[in-house]
């Protein structure tokens, strides 16, 4: 009887750690970005898959653009798949600090919560994944270079650990005034040649 418990108990028990790996990084790994795969290290090869950041390059550096919001793209070679990924977005001057705020656009991922629920984004459920798209906006004026950092699993027992983007400079904040200015001008200009016409 005592020995049927204990197989009962180390069923669920797997059950459990099986679930809690496949819907998503869990809230140990906010530090580290490293998956809680048991008996599995991470890879020491270059990480095939990558976050685009063309859409950050200007004038051959990268750089964002204070509380933009703006849509990243985790992939990799077509050929190729992942099963799993955590983002974040971090400050170059504190890699502990979280900064931005992510968006769980796609419906096969979700919000992490270190601490806050906006810090991250990590997948819903195992399965495999082409590419993957999120929201980000980027932190205000004043918060200075970040780079995205990111953990990319391809199977339980392959996956890239702590990873990190190429930096991201802190780029000119948009005015918004600069638009009420523009209309503002052509108002003007609309009504003086209004007045030349009489």
């Amino acid at each position: 009887m005592c020995i049927a418990s204990n197989i009962m108990l180390l069923l669920l028990f797997s059950a459990c750690c099986a679930y809690a790996y496949s819907n998503g990084a869990q809230l140990a790994a906010c530090n580290t970005l490293t998956p809680l795969h048991e008996n599995s290290t991470s890879q020491i090869s270059r990480v095939p898959f990558t976050i685009d950041l063309d859409q950050f390059e200007v004038n051959g550096i990268y750089q964002y653009t204070p509380s933009k919001e703006y849509t990243l793209t985790i992939s990799g070679p077509e050929d190729d798949y992942f099963k799993g990924f955590f983002v974040q977005s971090r400050l170059m001057s504190d890699d502990t600090t979280r900064v931005g705020v992510f968006a769980a656009t796609d419906p096969n991922s979700r919000l992490s919560s270190c601490p806050k629920e906006t810090d991250g984004v990590t997948h819903r459920e195992e399965m495999e994944f082409k590419s993957m798209e999120m929201g980000w906006t980027a932190p205000p004026a004043g918060t200075g270079p970040i780079r995205f950092a990111f953990a990319i699993v391809h199977e339980f027992d392959e996956f890239w650990a702590d990873q990190r983007t190429e930096m991201l400079e802190e780029g000119p904040a948009t005015s918004k005034a600069s638009g009420v200015t523009v209309s503002v001008l052509v108002l003007l200009l609309l009504a003086v040649l209004a007045s030349l016409q009489f």
